[in-house]
């Protein structure tokens, strides 16, 4: 089956195509055109695009559940339940994200991830790209929602069995580098090709700088959870802003940082260097109440912000295309910017970018259809209209 989306407002690489059409076959995009191709396979799915806007399909390196379900729930149901949730807000690449817990039940969502990657006939396992594994090795006084008895020192033999339990399928992980042992899990995860990123961290300006040297490439939700920045001891963030290999995440929800200070960001890393995430969590996407966690956690969400019981955010109520749109319309940033901050720099962590995060000939056919108010139309993965 062909795939012609037409009319559309196709948001390319570096320019916005207007009245454009982009051809899908088996699963791939075959072509971009400024106006519908003269010749059309007789075959065709045509879709009036009209009045709308074709962005690559977002992806998410940090995003814990979604719609009352959770990763840490360690349930098929629920990582179906969290990937048709974001999937429906254009999401069609994402790494579900564990949180600090007791060892076996970290293990245990390791291990029901990865079931529903190797072996789950739903169609949405197509998603995940991966695990994120945020905790237990962070920093008590940057824990943030973290439970503070169950964060441990990084551990060698523990990494091995988790990432023996994930099947080598954990992409990312989460560390405070200046803690006892880093060092050795930090070199270790670059050897498998695990990206590595400081979070929940007290690091000092030379510990992160030296932890770069380890081989640190990432910043987990940068200024939340970690030191601030001071012009005698600048910390974590500076040190992130002035190496160019380091990617930083931003939680665009304007809750989890100021638009002044997410334009700072952009400033200091550029457009190459920033990836919205949603570190979404259980709540997100229900209404305002008291929910509980699967840990016995008390989350309050009020217009959309968690909250524990003690007032600290506790992960987000975000979704990708309200990311997108956050940064467009207050940042100032064009709808191809902005795509390249919610796809294709994703991609490019994951190593995913010579087939996904921007639409372009030969790529994969993961798209996302939304209206001027960004709100999403259609959501295509693989060549597939997905049904959420």
């Amino acid at each position: 089956m062909t795939v012609i989306i037409e009319n559309a407002n196709i948001v390319a690489a570096d320019r916005v195509i207007t009245g454009g059409s982009l051809t899908v076959r088996d699963g791939k995009i075959m072509r971009i055109d400024e106006r519908l191709p003269d010749h059309l396979a007789a075959d065709a799915e045509r879709y009036d695009a009209r009045g709308m806007y074709v962005y690559p399909g977002f992806v998410d390196l940090h995003v814990h559940g979604g719609n009352g379900f959770d990763l840490m729930d360690a349930a098929p149901e629920a990582i179906t339940g969290m990937c048709r949730y974001h999937a429906a807000h254009g999401t069609t690449t994402l790494l579900p994200t564990t949180r600090t817990a007791s060892v076996q039940a970290i293990a245990a969502a390791l291990a029901a991830a990865r079931h529903y990657m190797e072996s789950s006939a739903e169609p949405l396992r197509q998603l995940i790209a991966g695990i994120h594994l945020e905790g237990p090795f962070l920093a008590s006084a940057y824990r943030g929602a973290q439970k503070e008895e169950e964060l441990l020192p990084p551990s060698m033999s523990l990494m091995e069995e988790w990432l023996n339990v994930s099947g080598g399928n954990i992409r990312l992980v989460t560390i405070a580098p200046e803690l006892n042992g880093s060092e050795e899990v930090i070199r270790y995860l670059r050897r498998c090709r695990v990206v590595v990123s400081a979070g929940h961290s007290g690091a000092t300006y030379d510990e992160m700088a030296l932890a770069a040297e380890w081989g640190v490439r990432h910043i987990t939700h940068c200024y939340n959870g970690m030191r601030g920045f001071h012009h005698r001891e600048p910390g974590i963030l500076a040190a992130a802003w002035l190496n160019e290999d380091i990617y930083t995440e931003l939680i665009f929800d304007t809750h989890h940082a100021h638009p002044a200070a997410a334009q700072t960001l952009l400033k200091m890393k550029g457009l190459n260097r920033v990836v919205l995430v949603t570190d979404a969590v259980r709540p997100a996407g229900l209404a305002d109440g008291t929910y509980r966690t699967e840990a016995g956690h008390s989350l309050t969400v009020q217009n959309g912000i968690v909250r524990l019981a003690s007032g600290s955010l506790a992960g987000s109520t975000l979704t990708m295309n309200t990311a997108v749109r956050n940064v467009i319309e207050l940042l100032g940033l064009k709808p191809y910017e902005a795509a390249r901050l919610a796809s294709l720099n994703p991609a490019h962590i994951l190593g995913l970018d010579h087939c996904k995060g921007s639409l372009e000939p030969g790529k994969d056919a993961d798209l996302v259809v939304m209206n001027d108010h960004f709100e999403v139309q259609r959501v295509m993965s693989l060549g597939q209209w997905l049904d959420v």
